[in-house]
């Protein structure tokens, strides 16, 4: 029923055209059907030898994941830091509809790590300038037929959205292309029952996120997935499902996502067992 792809941020970070023509094959002969392809920075990747190399092995490109590495901001930020990310995630944008990408997705909102307190004027206001900010990024991605995936974090990552019914009221108003990135990890710790948020996500879910609540491997860990596959069924949502680890082996990324131990056995186990047991649960 869905394509089931894989982050190459599993294996390398950054992303880009080397390490694509390096992963790319052994993705596709792992058994997969589609990559999703992080942008750390503008044009780590070319997104036309991108596609043509996907093509070529048979993959596709499930959505771009833009990185909110420190200093892109939309809210709670300095004009000209509001204005260069506002062009990043432009960037990613065009990227995606080249490399053939329905979707851009991330904490669009802030950066990783970032977290401040606030009133419920102040997060008030703070979702407001979100959607002034986003605007035109949603208005040029629905020109050329992507849409944004909007994902909260977990409250150790941001203080922004943290929970399903948030980022439901943070994109309310935005133009129907912008909607939610579910990431199961997150879920995981903010949902008190993640499979009634996922319901709740439902109209609005434009890509799908998985891992295992340890960032392993899903179905080496406790999240019933059975139930969660179960609920997104009955969404309707059609599109891939997609693994989402890290490498620890690059010290800034390692950090970033809090990966301090091996998840498995290697990087390629992570992909390879994750995937076998989403090919035996989803049929």
């Amino acid at each position: 029923m869905y394509a089931i792809g894989v982050n190459p941020w599993v294996w390398a970070s950054p992303v880009d055209d080397k390490a694509l023509a390096e992963l790319i094959p052994r993705i596709a002969a792992f058994g997969f059907d589609a990559v999703e392809l992080p942008i750390e920075q503008p044009g780590d990747w070319d997104p036309i030898r991108t596609r043509d190399l996907l093509a070529a092995h048979g993959l596709v490109a499930a959505g771009v994941c833009a990185a909110i590495s420190p200093g892109r901001e939309l809210v709670d930020a300095a004009p000209a830091v509001v204005e260069s990310t506002v062009a990043y995630l432009k960037g990613c944008v065009a990227s995606a509809a080249a490399v053939g990408a329905g979707c851009v997705g991330g904490p669009v909102y802030a950066s990783v790590g970032r977290t401040w307190r606030m009133s419920p004027a102040a997060r008030a206001a703070c979702y407001a300038d979100f959607r002034r900010a986003l605007a035109p990024v949603a208005e040029e991605a629905g020109e050329v037929g992507v849409s944004i995936g909007v994902e909260a974090l977990n409250r150790y990552e941001t203080s922004v959205v943290n929970t399903i019914e948030q980022t439901v009221e943070l994109i309310d108003g935005l133009p129907p292309n912008v909607g939610i990135m579910i990431d199961t990890y997150h879920m995981n710790i903010e949902e008190a029952d993640p499979y009634a948020a996922l319901a709740v996500a439902g109209p609005h879910i434009k890509h799908v996120q998985v891992s295992g609540s340890n960032r392993g491997a899903p179905g080496a860990d406790h999240f019933d997935w059975p139930r969660f596959f179960a609920v997104l069924r009955d969404t309707g949502y059609q599109g891939a499902i997609c693994i989402e680890s890290f490498t620890g082996e690059n010290e800034a990324i390692a950090a970033a996502a809090a990966i301090w131990r091996p998840l498995a056995p290697s990087q390629d186990r992570l992909a390879t067992d994750g995937l076998r047991y989403l090919r035996e649960i989803l049929g």
